[in-house]
């Protein structure tokens, strides 16, 4: 689970027991819930944060792309066992080039991947050329990614 849903389902607990419980003081009750409402508003529901992510996508001569791509921003929230991955963002293009998006993100890294989504199903069809490229956000941004669409088999779904 993600910090912001910790928060507010503490925030929903701590607000039944102190309003269910009979006590003589009330300061305390308002002063248990004014707190976590403070803490939703630092923390939001989500801890995401916009970032600008730019790059270039490029496709080979020997690789026919239709006049549709489906650029999805995956971002990539923790590590190991914790590992969570989910399109943030998604994003359609006439053709291959250039592109320049702000996407809300949690994580460190994301993924953009690129599909020539000639079936118009929005995921990588056998035989539709595709390409991703994981990125490091430094300082709100991911600069410079450049990703190749290719011919080979589709990833697995995220």
């Amino acid at each position: 689970m993600r910090l912001g849903m910790l928060l507010a389902e503490g925030l929903v607990v701590a607000a039944e027991v102190a309003t269910t419980e009979v006590s003589m003081n009330d300061h305390k009750v308002w002063t248990l819930v004014g707190a976590g409402y403070l803490g939703l508003i630092a923390v939001g529901c989500g801890s995401g944060r916009d970032v600008e992510v730019s790059g270039k996508i490029s496709a080979p001569s020997s690789v026919t792309t239709g006049n549709k791509l489906a650029v999805d921003f995956i971002d990539v929230v923790g590590e190991g066992d914790t590992l969570e991955k989910s399109v943030a963002h998604r994003l359609e293009m006439d053709a291959p080039g250039d592109f320049k998006e702000t996407v809300a993100l949690e994580g460190t890294r994301v993924i953009v991947r690129a599909i020539d989504d000639r079936d118009g199903d929005g995921k990588c069809t056998a035989g539709e050329a595709w390409g991703e490229k994981e990125a490091e956000v430094v300082d709100d941004k991911v600069e410079a990614v450049t990703l190749t669409l290719g011919s080979a088999a589709c990833p697995a779904a995220e």
